[in-house]
């Protein structure tokens, strides 16, 4: 079943976890745009929100463009679309951090599109069960790729050793 709005929003104490839950496999449609764009304000400018964590509802983390609506290769199709830029940047420019649990398949091929690009690494636990990933997203031009594989490659390390995230 999927959310009314496409997502939903829920709150532990401090961290607001947002919940893609739009189709079978949340998909991004301009009407999840707009009400990410209507609905973001609101814990992004929280002051008792101090994380915010990102997540797809049950095994697809995002799966991209609806290709229903791509289909239609109009205009505002497009303009409509382009708008997915903006729940980027609200996101980036949160004044708290915002974390991708990304619990699935994630297609990326929008945010190159848009000019956005991710670099992510594994993250294995002691018996070598991967437990998630860690992952950067940037405007492709300020992207430094390079730099953010090696600062993940570290952080990755340093989780694989201690066993802890701090």
């Amino acid at each position: 079943m999927t959310s009314k709005d496409g997502f939903q929003i829920r709150y532990d104490g401090p961290v607001a976890t947002l919940a893609i839950d739009n189709g079978p496999v949340n998909t991004v449609d301009p009407e999840l745009i707009e009400r990410l764009i209507d609905k973001l304000p609101a814990i992004t400018e929280d002051p008792d929100v101090r994380c915010i964590v990102v997540r797809g509802k049950d095994k697809v983390f995002v799966g991209g463009a609806d290709i229903t609506v791509m289909r239609r290769l109009e205009p505002a199709t497009y303009k409509a679309m382009r708008r997915w830029v903006e729940v980027q940047r609200a996101l980036e420019l949160a004044p708290k951090p915002v974390v991708a649990a990304i619990n699935g398949h994630a297609i990326e091929l929008e945010e190159t599109a848009i000019g956005y690009c991710s670099v992510a690494v594994p993250v294995f636990g002691s018996s070598e069960l991967l437990l998630g990933a860690l992952s950067i997203t940037a405007p492709t031009f300020r992207a430094d790729t390079a730099k953010y594989a090696v600062a993940l490659t570290e952080v990755m390390r340093k989780v694989a050793a201690t066993k802890q995230i701090n």
